[in-house]
């Protein structure tokens, strides 16, 4: 089988295959640093990140709408609509001081938590109670940097502990640890504190939210989503930082100053650039004739932008701003694919972040003024 073989095109392929936790221990630092670069520093991908976040999150963030249904009846009751009322104005007010750092919006929240799990590849937040004079509610969600879990030194040898994930015996997640360690402002850094946080609370509501971004079968953690993008992303930031390094080369407008007697002058101008500028007025400079086109350009940008692009399911004319290119009948196709996308992102998204957020909140409205939920 030549997928086996040793044929030269496979020389630099990686013939290993390693444990999904093994392998995320040895790339994960990495490939996050990377792609947070790229999302600071690149156009492309941070355009590309942009489109992906508005298509889980939308214009105005996720809305919840309650069906609440007390029975299998058919037909909805004006007890029922009014219980649905009330847990959409609990989520609604909740919502408005969700941040325990009193910073995010809960559509920044949730955008934020996509951002971690997209370029990060993991993204925390954990429950927190805070009574504040003025808040009516106490309920808070705190994100967490996914640097920051991490497994207590003393338990690294234990297999119930998974790069800073608890498990019980059945495998599943029991708690998360997190380390308090941090570097003040003044430089000082405080040793390692790890903080374990019950996954599920006593009620069986989550404490701990966890949204991935690229999972490898196996791995309780995740990977960035620009993992399978980052070569020719990087190649596409290169290209281009070279080719208005070369358009600025080409701009530039060479000056030379003659003048009669080269030493006098420098010692004129010593220290400034003008010295570097001097020659003598008998002396010829002849400059190289720079013929830089860069016409395929574009046609590079075009062909590198829609593999990554295609990679996320996302329409290269939406990351780049050109609708163009495509005519009626491909254009629609095209859109058809990205809205399947959103549905399922936006499913994923109200799975693992919003659910547990509107669930607890509805929790402590219910144990302060009774809803009339059913059990």
């Amino acid at each position: 089988m030549i997928a086996g073989s040793n044929d030269p095109l496979f020389d630099d392929w990686n013939a290993w295959l390693k444990d999904p936790s093994a392998e995320w221990s040895s790339l994960w630092t990495v490939v996050a640093a990377r792609a947070k670069s790229l999302a600071e520093d690149s156009a492309e991908c941070a355009a590309m990140i942009r489109a992906k976040l508005l298509r889980i999150n939308g214009p105005r963030g996720l809305r919840f709408r309650s069906l609440y249904q007390s029975d299998n009846a058919p037909e909805t009751s004006d007890a029922e609509i009014a219980i649905r009322r009330e847990i959409e104005i609990a989520i609604g007010r909740g919502s408005k001081f969700i941040d325990a750092s009193g910073v995010l919006s809960r559509a920044e929240f949730d955008w934020q938590m996509s951002w971690n799990a997209c370029v990060l590849g993991d993204a925390f937040a954990v429950r927190v109670w805070q009574d504040i004079p003025g808040i009516p509610t106490s309920t808070r969600w705190r994100v967490i940097h996914p640097a920051r879990v991490s497994t207590p030194a003393d338990k690294v040898k234990d297999p119930r502990y998974c790069h800073g994930i608890e498990l019980d015996r059945n495998g599943r997640p029991a708690a998360l640890w997190v380390d308090s360690s941090k570097l003040s402002q003044g430089g000082i850094w405080t040793p390692p504190k790890p903080e374990r946080i019950p996954w599920y609370a006593p009620d069986g509501t989550r404490n701990v939210i966890h949204k991935v971004g690229l999972r490898t079968p196996g791995s309780m953690r995740g990977l960035s989503e620009f993992a399978p993008v980052m070569l020719p992303a990087r190649m596409l930031q290169g290209v281009t930082t070279a080719y208005v390094t070369t358009k600025r080369v080409q701009a530039s407008h060479p000056m030379i100053l003659h003048v009669a007697d080269v030493k006098k002058a420098r010692e004129q101008y010593r220290g400034t650039r003008i010295e570097n500028l001097l020659v003598a007025a008998d002396h010829k400079i002849e400059f190289p004739n720079w013929k830089f086109e860069g016409a395929d350009y574009r046609e590079f940008i075009d062909t590198v932008i829609r593999s990554i692009c295609s990679a996320w399911q996302l329409p290269w004319e939406l990351v780049m701003g050109d609708h163009s290119a495509k005519s009626g009948a491909s254009s629609r196709s095209l859109w058809q694919q990205h809205y399947q996308m959103a549905e399922r992102e936006q499913a994923e998204h109200a799975d693992q972040c919003s659910r547990p957020v509107d669930e607890s909140l509805v929790r402590e409205r219910h144990a302060r003024d009774s809803l009339g939920l059913s059990d």
